[in-house]
């Protein structure tokens, strides 16, 4: 039987609007509704677990990459010698959301996309293993890094990771690049990578971010509970609660319908909604959850950079193993349709992976990151491929690209078919409203998963900010 690990980054809810969604497909529990409003067939649910009573047992353990605990969100905070007009903005958060922090500065991105669904799956009873906002903000992409990652692209995908880095500093909404953004998913595989490659590794040692354990769960409606405004699909215009939840229980307040939802905003103070906070709370409300706290500094205290993530991810993407066959981007008028396949045999493979992600730079930064890898410690077995609020998919053909660059045709690449956020915010445009078409279906998720012999999954979910 085939062990399979998935390494979820670029969306995460996605998480729980998709990720989850795919691992229902994984697990073979057909397909999932996908749409924004909290009625989806959810991966624990009831109905779920009786069609498949096999399922926990399937699952050893979940990695997530997302919300925010004990996080202070460093963006939007005025500076030292800022005059005192300077209104800060975000600082201090637990969330991200900086489209919508004026309502909800408790969530982050990826868990707000759908945080009943997160409930679902931290209170599963799996063992969890979280990676937050809480430690990718401790990793800024800072001008140290930026310059020594200049000066060290051996390798045609070095090039090319620098060159998206680049381009993400050189469009940054302001001229705080080096402050405000960080290496979350490359720093995510990272973590991950390392966890995996030790047997029997409960605690999560690894090389890059400190282990604690929480108590955790996730908040899914607001206060007062019991009430029907109808904002609430579980409880509203229903003779009994959906999925059997209680009537006046955490679940059945004011859900946030939409950014800058008017319940949510307090007149010349903070907003008041939580939906998709992860929050540290006492049992029995949480579980054990470990968390990721902080990205480890480097051993070396005379080296520039400054995280020892960054020193393995140069080093990484600049070592001759593995490494491109040609650079993509100046291959078009030589192109042959020529399928590369690595010669593995006589290997013995390492975690076998599936990469889940959008189309974003940081994902594809994380994608060749695990590439690298020798696969004696991960074995990339698939890619799924989704879109999200911040970046679709119809850029499909850069992963096939990319694989054949690296001479990994043999990786089946599955195109989702979920949705944005299906809605539009009127001060930010860019939020929402997102559809993509399938422009080279060569597979789909679910027909990847099938073919894939499964005995053991662990999820790696990762969020993106871009």
């Amino acid at each position: 039987m085939l062990q399979l690990d998935i390494v979820d980054t670029g969306k995460l809810f996605l998480w729980a609007m998709e990720d989850v969604w795919t691992l229902t497909q994984i697990m073979g529990s057909g397909r999932a509704s996908f749409h924004r409003e909290r009625e989806r067939i959810l991966l624990f649910d009831s109905q779920q677990h009786r069609n498949n009573p096999c399922l926990k047992k399937n699952v050893e353990h979940i990695y997530i990459m997302g919300g925010g605990i004990r996080s202070k969100n460093p963006k939007g905070c005025c500076p030292d010698n800022a005059s005192s007009s300077c209104q800060p903005q975000q600082c201090g958060d637990h969330g991200n959301l900086f489209t919508d922090y004026t309502s909800n500065p408790y969530a982050e991105f990826n868990i707000f996309m759908d945080p009943f669904a997160a409930y679902q799956v931290i209170h599963s009873g799996i063992p969890i293993t979280i990676v937050p906002l809480d430690a990718t903000n401790t990793i800024p992409v800072n001008k140290f890094f930026f310059e020594t990652f200049e000066k060290n692209q051996h390798t045609y995908e070095a090039q090319y990771c620098f060159k998206s880095m680049k381009m993400v500093r050189d469009t940054w909404f302001n001229d705080q690049f080096y402050k405000s953004y960080f290496i979350w998913d490359s720093f995510m595989a990272g973590v991950a990578a390392s966890i995996l490659r030790k047997r029997y590794n409960h605690q999560g040692e690894n090389e890059f971010a400190e282990m604690e354990y929480m108590n955790v769960t996730v908040v899914t409606s607001n206060k007062p509970y019991g009430i029907s405004d109808g904002s609430n699909p579980f409880f509203d215009d229903s003779k009994a609660p959906r999925f059997n939840l209680e009537r006046n229980g955490v679940h059945s307040g004011h859900v946030q319908t939409r950014l800058g939802d008017p319940f949510c905003i307090v007149k010349n103070g903070r907003g008041r909604c939580q939906d998709g906070y992860t929050k540290e709370v006492d049992k029995p409300g949480g579980v054990p959850v470990l968390v990721a706290v902080k990205a480890k500094p480097n051993q070396n205290g005379s080296s520039l950079l400054d995280r020892e993530f960054f020193v393995s991810f140069l080093h990484v993407l600049n070592q001759a193993e593995h490494t491109g066959r040609f650079n993509f981007t100046t291959q078009f008028p030589y192109y042959r349709e020529v399928f590369y396949k690595p010669d593995l045999r006589g290997k013995n493979f390492g975690k076998n992976l599936v990469f889940d992600m959008d189309m974003s730079a940081g994902d594809f930064l994380a994608l060749f990151y695990l590439l690298k890898l020798p696969v004696e410690d991960i074995n990339l077995k698939a890619i799924l491929v989704s879109p999200t609020g911040w970046a679709n998919a119809a850029t499909i053909d850069s992963v096939y690209d990319l694989l054949h660059m690296m001479g990994r045709d043999d990786i089946p690449v599955g195109l989702g078919d979920g949705f944005a956020m299906n809605q539009s915010d009127t001060v930010f445009s860019g939020v929402g409203d997102c559809r993509y078409i399938k422009v080279i279906p060569q597979d789909t998720q679910e027909k990847i998963l099938q073919n894939l012999e499964l005995r053991e999954i662990l999820i790696i979910l990762n969020s993106d900010n871009l």
